[in-house]
C-alpha cells in the first residue's frame, strides 16, 4: 500500500462523515414486490448506509408485512 492509497482512504472516510443523512420515502399501495425491489436497489447505492433512512408508507388493502427487507 502506498502513501497515496492511505490518503485516499482517509479522504473517503472524511467525505462520508460530512455527508447529510438522506431519507427516502416510498409511498405505496398493494405493491409489496415492487417495494422490495426498490429497497434492494437503494441498498446497492454507494451512499453510506448509516446516512440512509428508508421509510415505506404502505396503505394496502391487505396486510403483507415486508419482513424480508
Amino acid at each position: 500500500m502506498k502513501k497515496n492509497d492511505i490518503y485516499d482512504i482517509n479522504r473517503i472516510t472524511l467525505v462520508a462523515e460530512t455527508l447529510p443523512t438522506v431519507s427516502v420515502i416510498i409511498p405505496t399501495r398493494n405493491r409489496s414486490e415492487l417495494v422490495r425491489k426498490v429497497v434492494e436497489d437503494l441498498k446497492k447505492q454507494d451512499y453510506p448506509r448509516e446516512k440512509l433512512e428508508i421509510i415505506v408508507v404502505d396503505q394496502s388493502d391487505v396486510f403483507k408485512p415486508l419482513l424480508s427487507i
